[in-house]
């Protein structure tokens, strides 16, 4: 309050030295100072103003009652009194209008001021310039009204100007403590990113290790063995459908043919139309021996009918029916048995660690989502940290410009 009392009532002298606030200087003085003008003080002021308006009011009192000297000349006085007359109006309605303000705010003493700085300074230029008659016969009164009106436009004036400089002084100390607050409000803001920051980061490593640990338990589980077992036996099983292809190939001119006049059970008819499609996977999958059944009737209709296919291919065509019938591919049958066999077995040996396998991967894949939205995250608090620091470097910059506009004023 000191700060702006000095302003007001002129009470301490304007230091030689200037006076260098620091931050934190600063900002405790406007906490301090901030709308602290007293207005006790301003009370105490009024009534320097209300005697000034007394004493104008009084000297045009003296002016409207005043009685005039004689003069021959009517129409002289008749201009002078309609001069004073005119004087009167226009005065009384100005220092009628002299009411402080209901309100105690540094800014509504400051425009009173201006307001009526402005109404008694219009009123001297227009209408106290044209007292010429007045003046003719009421000379003295005339100059204790000028006398008065400026004195109470100097008075108001000053009062205006400590006001002004206050108010100035409230803008630059709304400046110091708005920045200084958003200062505080961003700087908290940072902190809390940064705390956020170290506990993504935190988060980041752990989805890391634990995708790590997934990688190092996957690949303890070993099925080197039981792969190139299984390519072996993929291996014996093209080797052996590849004999049962070529030997059913061989014998396809009279599967079509019988086809056309087959009267075998529809099941039976079916597995001939998948021979005749696919030789070695209707082999593999034949396990109600449909292949001996359709043989055996190709066989009787090659022995009854020599035209079926005619000549010397007949012959050999019923050849590979009957060796195909004589156990030709029994062999193969209860290999390709055998080797099913044993890759079921590979399978369900293998079951328990590829079920693991796949769950462990299933957890791998939740930890690199979950990594992957953290990445998100933290490129979300990066961008917002980038934006605090610019408003900081605002703030700061915008705090250190009001600072210096308060050293100046303190040392002005």
């Amino acid at each position: 309050m000191e700060f702006f009392r000095r302003i007001f009532q002129k009470k301490q002298p304007v230091p030689t030295e200037s006076r260098k606030y620091t931050k934190a200087e600063a900002i405790a003085l406007a906490e301090k100072e901030l709308e602290s003008v007293s207005f006790a003080d301003i009370d105490a002021f009024k009534p320097k103003i209300e005697g000034a308006v007394d004493r104008v009011r009084e000297s045009l009192k003296q002016i409207e009652t005043a009685e005039l000297q004689k003069v021959e000349n009517k129409k002289l006085r008749d201009a002078v009194e309609q001069s004073r007359k005119n004087l009167v109006n226009h005065l009384t309605p100005v220092l009628n209008s002299v009411t402080f303000p209901t309100t105690q705010s540094v800014k509504a003493y400051v425009e009173f001021c201006a307001s009526n700085t402005e109404k008694m300074q219009d009123f001297m230029r227009k209408d106290f310039k044209n007292t010429a008659y007045t003046s003719f016969l009421l000379k003295q009164h005339v100059a204790d009204l000028g006398k008065n009106a400026n004195a109470f436009i100097d008075l108001i004036n000053e009062m205006g100007k400590a006001l002004r400089e206050i108010d100035d002084g409230n803008r630059v100390f709304d400046d110091i403590l708005r920045n200084s607050r958003a200062i505080n409000d961003v700087t908290d803001k940072i902190k809390k990113s940064d705390a956020w920051a170290a506990e993504l980061s935190e988060k980041r490593e752990r989805s890391e290790q634990l995708i790590s640990e997934k990688n190092a338990r996957a690949k303890k589980i070993d099925f080197e063995k039981e792969r190139n077992e299984l390519a072996t036996i993929d291996e014996q099983k093209q080797a052996a459908s590849a004999v049962v292809y070529s030997s059913i190939s061989g014998i396809s001119k009279a599967l079509k043919k019988f086809h056309k006049v087959s009267t075998l059970d529809k099941s039976v008819n079916a597995s001939l139309e998948r021979y005749i499609l696919e030789p070695a996977k209707a082999f593999s999958n034949d396990e109600s021996d449909h292949l001996r059944i359709i043989l055996e009737s190709v066989l009787k209709v090659l022995d009854n009918d020599q035209g079926f296919i005619g000549g010397k291919q007949q012959e050999k065509m019923r050849a590979e029916v009957a060796s195909i019938l004589s156990g030709k591919l029994q062999n193969i049958k209860e290999s390709l048995t055998e080797l099913d066999k044993r890759q079921n077995e590979i399978h369900d040996k293998m079951a328990p660690a590829v079920q693991q396998l796949m769950e462990l991967e299933k957890e791998r894949n939740a930890h690199v989502r979950e990594l992957s939205d953290l990445d998100r995250q933290i490129q979300f608090l990066e961008k917002e940290k980038r934006e605090l620091a610019v408003q900081l470097s605002r703030h700061e910059n915008a705090l250190g410009k009001a600072i210096d506009t308060l050293n100046f004023k303190s040392a002005s």
